[in-house]
């Protein structure tokens, strides 16, 4: 599996833990989550930003390198936010805004980055190797 399959399939998982999210009560199930989606996001970002993200930016061009990466800071922002208001009252806001936000990066990296990706710098994908091999890298630095 390449890089690109590993990360959509990534892009399903945080959504399933956003909806789990939008749907939990304060509590140790709801910081357990929120927990693991933390994890998660740092994980993938950091894949992205370090490895496919220079390519992107080589291949693709500034704007597209450009707005996918203010879109992870924004992501972040988002994932502060969901910890700040984990037991508060506007968490289900704070999880909406943080949804609405991935869903759309999420939108722009699988129907026009990655498909423009394989089209354009298929080698240099490939060689990026295995996926959870890029994960380790990241999670040791």
């Amino acid at each position: 599996m390449d890089v690109l399959t590993h990360l959509t399939q990534e892009h399903r998982k945080v959504e399933e833990m956003l909806a789990v999210l939008a749907e939990s009560e304060p509590g140790e199930e709801r910081e357990d989550t929120v927990a693991e989606l933390e994890d998660a996001l740092r994980t993938h970002m950091l894949v992205e930003e370090q490895f496919v993200y220079p390519i992107v930016k080589d291949d693709l061009g500034t704007e597209e390198f450009v707005g996918a990466s203010n879109e992870h800071e924004l992501t972040r922002a988002g994932l502060e936010e969901l910890r700040n208001l984990i037991d508060q009252p506007g968490f289900g806001g704070a999880v909406e805004a943080l949804a609405g936000g991935l869903h759309h990066h999420v939108d722009e990296e699988e129907n026009q980055i990655f498909p423009a990706l394989r089209d354009k710098a298929a080698a240099k994908i490939d060689a990026l190797g295995d996926p959870d091999q890029l994960e380790v890298a990241v999670e040791t630095r």
